[in-house]
């Protein structure tokens, strides 16, 4: 078919109500003759609104993990703390560390990495907890009463400790725990021994004053640094000097890596239509401001109803599909940036997630792009095989979810810890856009 190159407007008008509906709506165009046309539209009506995730343990493989807890004005109460356990280091058996043996210095320490959301001007209380219950795929464990406890103001990062040039979390523990984990030489037969004894830390964070934002940071707990850390020495000796020794929190003989337990408390928050919207699943709400929340906590519930319209037209070729979903600047804040990026996911029949969208692995969502616009403020999602697949029947439009995830792994929602708040479907400048330029040809 040959194709004449003639441009033209091509107007929808296209009503419908504020909730998701299957119904079709008619399309009016413009008279159009027998010749193809290339056409650009943007007016396409967007349904979206901010669904709560079921809070779930993060057993991210990732060695990032977070304490912390931060209060905000718009997401509310979260609370983040670290279950870790520890090995004898380089599989070693039948370890012993001689006798009479004293402990100088016992501490947690965990490597501080950069990225962190909340008030840096505030101070924090951390406390390690021994585990006492059997450490398992879950985070409800019996905990004894704190055996550590360290209070450091983050109003710099140089506030924390520095072990081999690098910025750590030091936390003291009791040095008697600490000398009863290298004098008995039952426990240190072997690791299986040795984590039988010991479960492991439950590591927490309080706001020393609540009126605090108060502040969630990562930490790698993957580092060479990273571990329980105990100086000791033979007190006989006259002049004997401390010998270090590290107990890590990862390595081959980890009973289980470390993970994030994450709760919220979301009545805490001020902003109306975030309630509404995660609480009573009041999908009007959506249509000021969407709310993605760190920690896999909230998704967008996106949904294009009439894509189904274009077949009623014409045969039409998508060249080119985006859809753009803008930050709102009037709730920046000092606290956190908004993510680096988002990803877009299918969703099935029954409204769950799913990879179903062009039939891609989780590997191939990295095409859809949705890194963060900083000059623009704005997100923007290449869909053109998606919309194309819709308009021609190949793919059922159950619509698609956006989440605070890496494109590589869906699972990594527990380590981006970021959010934002969007533009609403109504909202005059900051709504959602699908931008669709494509050919439409005679039939």
């Amino acid at each position: 078919m040959r194709f004449v190159a003639r441009i033209f407007v091509f107007i929808f008008l296209i009503t419908g109500c504020n909730k998701s509906t299957n119904n079709s709506v008619g399309l009016e165009i413009q008279p159009n003759s027998d010749m193809s046309s290339v056409i650009e539209t943007d007016t396409m009506k967007v349904f979206a609104y901010t669904q709560s995730v079921s809070a779930v343990t993060s057993y991210s493989k990732r060695f990032t993990k977070f304490i912390g807890e931060y209060l905000d004005p718009n997401f509310g109460f979260s609370d983040v703390s670290l279950f870790c356990n520890f090995s004898i280091p380089n599989n070693q058996t039948n370890v012993n560390f001689g006798s009479n043996l004293v402990v100088d210095s016992a501490a947690v320490i965990l490597r501080c990495l950069n990225p962190y959301i909340g008030d840096t001007l505030g101070t924090m209380k951390y406390l390690v907890n021994e585990i006492t219950s059997t450490y398992s795929n879950t985070a409800v464990f019996t905990t004894s009463t704190s055996i550590g406890v360290s209070t450091l103001p983050l109003n710099s990062i140089f506030k924390f400790t520095t072990v081999n040039a690098l910025y750590c979390l030091k936390i003291p523990i009791d040095k008697n725990y600490a000398l009863q984990i290298i004098t008995n030489t039952t426990n240190l037969v072997s690791n299986a021994e040795f984590q039988s004894a010991y479960k492991g830390f439950c590591i927490s964070s309080d706001r020393v004053n609540l009126n605090q934002v108060g502040n969630i940071r990562s930490f790698d707990c993957n580092s060479a640094i990273s571990g329980l850390s105990i100086y000791y020495r033979n007190n006989t000796a006259p002049t004997s000097t401390s010998t270090p020794i590290l107990f890590p929190f990862t390595g081959t003989n980890i009973k289980r890596l470390s993970f994030n337990n994450v709760s919220r408390l979301y009545t805490n928050s001020t902003n109306f239509s975030f309630l509404n919207q995660i609480n009573n699943q009041d999908t009007l709400q959506g249509n000021q401001n969407l709310f993605i929340q760190g920690f896999g906590a909230t998704r967008l519930r996106i949904y294009i109803p009439y894509l189904q319209n274009f077949t009623k037209l014409a045969p039409i070729a998508v060249s080119k599909a985006s859809f753009i979903i803008k930050v709102d600047p009037s709730f920046s804040s000092i606290y956190y940036a908004p993510p680096e990026k988002l990803t877009l996911i299918g969703c099935d029949a029954a409204g769950n997630e799913s990879e179903s969208i062009d039939d891609l692995s989780s590997l191939d969502f990295a095409k859809y792009d949705g890194s963060y616009d900083a000059i623009n403020k704005q997100y923007t999602f290449n869909i053109s095989r998606y919309i194309q697949q819709i308009i021609t029947g190949k793919q059922k439009n159950y619509g698609f979810y956006i989440v605070n995830a890496s494109p590589s792994n869906l699972n990594d929602n527990d380590v981006q810890a970021n959010n934002v708040i969007l533009g609403g479907v109504k909202n005059l400048l900051l709504k959602p856009q699908l931008k669709i330029t494509y050919v439409q040809y005679k039939n």
